[in-house]
């Protein structure tokens, strides 16, 4: 992924070491790790939810950095417009780059982030949910509750034998699990 890791942006310092910045929407994976992998805030497909791509997600835009290696489509011509619709109507699309009259859609995760200098020539619309969207998914409930049976009256299964037996056979000998196997066949 580069010096930094995935979904971030490489910039120079002036003492000529990279920094590792999440772009707006994206954080650390590990808060730790100033060199590490961004993830994104919240999903970015558009299956999850009822509504329209403009009802759910909007674009930033941001001049001079570029993810050269995570092309997967290139309109070629396209005008700006075209560039941002396209990629904001796409569930595959986290970002395209818009640059002279080439538009280049790249997915996740983004691999070799960079700051460029090409003086506003090139634009980055980076796809976010809107704050006002329906959430993707339910909050998980606090330690020590359990979650609803999905379906009205099931009961969640008991799968601790299985459990046993699995441990049984992979840790135990190929002799004692004959034995086991022809015990529980009889």
């Amino acid at each position: 992924s580069g010096a930094c890791g995935f979904n971030s942006v490489c910039h120079l310092e002036h003492n000529g070491r990279p920094a590792c910045k999440c772009p707006n929407g994206y954080i650390l994976l590990d808060p730790k790790d100033a060199y590490g992998s961004c993830i994104p805030n919240s999903s970015l497909g558009c299956g999850e939810v009822e509504g329209s791509a403009e009802s759910l997600f909007d674009l930033e835009v941001v001049n001079d950095i570029n993810w050269p290696l995570s092309d997967y489509e290139r309109i070629y011509p396209s005008q700006e417009p075209v560039c941002k619709q396209s990629c904001l109507q796409d569930c595959f699309c986290a970002v395209a780059i818009f640059s002279g009259s080439g538009c280049w859609k790249k997915r996740l995760p983004l691999g070799n982030g960079r700051a460029e200098s090409t003086g506003g020539q090139s634009k980055a619309f980076i796809k976010y949910r809107k704050s006002d969207a329906p959430p993707v998914c339910q909050a998980l409930p606090p330690v020590g509750q359990t979650l609803p049976p999905v379906l009205t009256g099931s009961k969640p299964k008991n799968r601790g034998t299985v459990v046993l037996v699995g441990s049984l056979l992979l840790g135990s000998s190929f002799f004692v699990n004959l034995v086991f196997i022809a015990t529980a066949c009889f």
